[in-house]
């Protein structure tokens, strides 16, 4: 009918669900930290396998992947964001097997439709005064510096997180100089 010949590997594509599954678990399980496979196996059985699930890898197009993302668009960016990248990623590995020519959630056309706005409110002086009298109750010296640096510093979560020696420059009481 269009001239165009189905390649032989398209007839016989498997399922998205089974395609991801054998994915995760034999290029994620041992390589990745336990809590990244966890968040991996829950986009994939809340969002991607539901959408995909019994539709051979072969059909996912960048159009489907769009309405996927629009209908999740009252879910926080980041979330769109990881949907996306999960899928990506396990859509790659049919570019490498052949099954498909190119990888659709590597389209430029695909936009993030995110509606969620996270707005995040300052803790009050009480709040604070609560928190500071309670660091020495902590049993972990650690946890007692790390809600100390988010108190006094005003760092979000991942930054504490991030924090080397070497950024800390005691006799200045400043970052070291960027290079």
């Amino acid at each position: 009918p269009t001239g165009v010949q189905e390649a032989p590997e398209a007839r016989n594509a498997p399922a998205f669900r089974q395609y991801a599954t054998s994915w995760l678990s034999l290029y994620k399980t041992h390589t990745v930290r336990h809590t990244t496979h966890s968040e991996y196996a829950s986009i994939l059985q809340k969002h991607l396998i539901p959408a995909f699930g019994d539709l051979p890898v072969t059909e996912i197009t960048t159009d489907k992947i769009q309405q996927l993302l629009n209908d999740k668009r009252e879910y926080a960016s980041k979330t769109l964001h990881e949907i996306q990248m999960v899928l990506g990623t396990v859509l790659e590995g049919a570019v490498e097997d052949g099954l498909i020519p190119r990888n659709p959630a590597k389209s430029k056309r695909l936009r993030n439709p995110s509606t969620k706005k996270k707005e995040r409110l300052a803790l009050t002086e009480e709040q604070v005064a609560d928190i500071l009298n309670h660091l020495p109750t902590l049993k972990q010296q650690r946890d007692q510096r790390y809600l100390a640096l988010l108190i006094y510093t005003g760092l979000r979560r991942d930054e504490v997180l991030a924090l080397r020696w070497a950024a800390v420059d005691l006799e200045n009481g400043l970052p070291p100089a960027r290079t």
